[in-house]
Order: structure tokens, then C-alpha cells, then sequence
């Protein structure tokens, strides 16, 4: 593992308050959080560690590169937006706030563009070379979801007009390709890929949540 400057223990403490529930993380199951971890940030944590769900997080936040736990993090706290915001009491949403703001301040919190993007590609991908698929290596991300939508016999067209709510699953399957589409042209904008000028404005954190209910 190539190590960098990680997190500071008190930082990581502070996240670890509120995704490390005795073990678990959300409501994970091991499968789920290996698929997520590793296509977050390329490493199944659980499985390197081997420890419960929520110690091998805390391990990997300690010892990480700090860029590859603020990636993490990010894509954790926009799933818990999902997941748990509404139904987490006062004091717990208080820790996710501030834990936003900690991230406001570690870097560019827009890099959750790339987390996401990458995420994506990185089902694609698995569900096409399940099928002994190839991609060329430059197909687009919106490209690759309309092939795996082909492959998978999902696609818009491929839709009976018989079928009850024709139209609202046609809609459905082809707001997807327009979603992905949107987000790789966000993630061109915002994502922390490319040089920003000095009026550069950067979105909201919470917009992580967002971009997770499209996914």
C-alpha cells in the first residue's frame, strides 16, 4: 500500500463517531461494503484488515493516504445522507454537519465528482467483463452505461410497449443514461481533476448526497 500523510487521529475519530455504529457501517451488509470500499478507492477494507466492518474502517482511515480517505469519506457521508438523515436524531445529525464542515476545510470536497464517476465505471466494467466484454479503453462513461443497458437488455428500446407503465420505464431507463451524461459533464466542471481559476466557486458538500440518489 502506498502510503502518504494520513488523516490526523482526531479527525478520523470525529467520522468514525458517526459511521462506526459497534461494528457496522450504515447498514452494509460485508458484500456491500466490500463492493463499495473497493470501488471507492480501490482497496476491499474489510477484507484487508480482517476485522469487523466499522474497525477495519477506522484502521484504513488511520493509516491511508489522507486524499484517498477525504475520497472515502465523502462517498460515505453522501450514502449516510441517504440512508440515515432522516431518521437520525438531533445530536447525531449535529456530527454530520460538523463532519462536513471537516471536510470543507481537509480539500476540495468536489473531488466526490471523481468518486463517483469512477464508481460508476467501475460497475460497468464488471458487469460487461462478467459477460466476456471489452470496452476500448477510451469509451466514455455515458457510452459504457448504454452498453452494459445493451448487454443487460435493459435499454430504453428494448422496452415491450405492451408491458403496463411502458412509457414511465422507458422514461426511467433513459433518465439514467441522461444522469450519467449530466454527471460526467459536472464532474468536468467541478471535479478536482483539472486546474481551477481564482474565481472558482465550488458546490455545496451536500451535493454528495445528491449525486448518491441519482446513482
Amino acid at each position: 500500500m502506498n502510503i502518504g500523510t494520513p488523516l490526523e487521529p482526531q479527525t478520523v475519530n470525529q467520522f468514525t463517531r458517526l459511521l462506526n455504529n459497534n461494528g457496522y457501517v450504515l447498514n452494509f451488509s460485508n458484500h456491500e461494503f466490500a463492493l463499495f470500499s473497493e470501488g471507492t478507492v480501490g482497496v476491499s477494507i474489510q477484507e484487508r484488515y480482517g476485522l469487523s466492518k466499522g474497525k477495519s474502517l477506522e484502521r484504513y482511515l488511520h493509516e491511508a493516504d489522507r486524499e484517498d480517505s477525504i475520497k472515502l469519506l465523502n462517498a460515505l457521508l453522501g450514502e449516510w445522507e441517504v440512508r440515515e438523515r432522516e431518521k437520525a436524531p438531533a445530536w447525531m445529525q449535529s456530527i454530520a454537519d460538523k463532519c462536513w464542515q471537516i471536510l470543507k476545510e481537509l480539500g476540495p470536497v468536489n473531488a466526490t465528482f471523481r468518486t463517483q464517476y469512477e464508481y460508476l465505471e467501475s460497475c460497468c466494467h464488471s458487469i460487461l467483463e462478467a459477460r466476456a466484454i471489452q470496452p476500448a479503453s477510451s469509451t466514455t462513461l455515458p457510452k459504457l452505461v448504454a452498453l452494459m443497458q445493451k448487454t443487460l437488455q435493459i435499454a430504453p428500446k428494448e422496452v415491450n410497449a405492451t408491458i403496463p407503465q411502458a412509457d414511465e420505464v422507458k422514461w426511467l431507463l433513459g433518465s439514467l443514461t441522461n444522469t450519467v451524461g449530466s454527471l460526467a459533464e459536472l464532474r468536468n466542471s467541478y471535479g478536482s481533476g483539472h486546474g481551477k481559476s481564482m474565481l472558482y466557486v465550488a458546490l455545496s458538500p451536500r451535493m454528495p448526497g445528491l449525486l448518491l440518489v441519482l446513482r
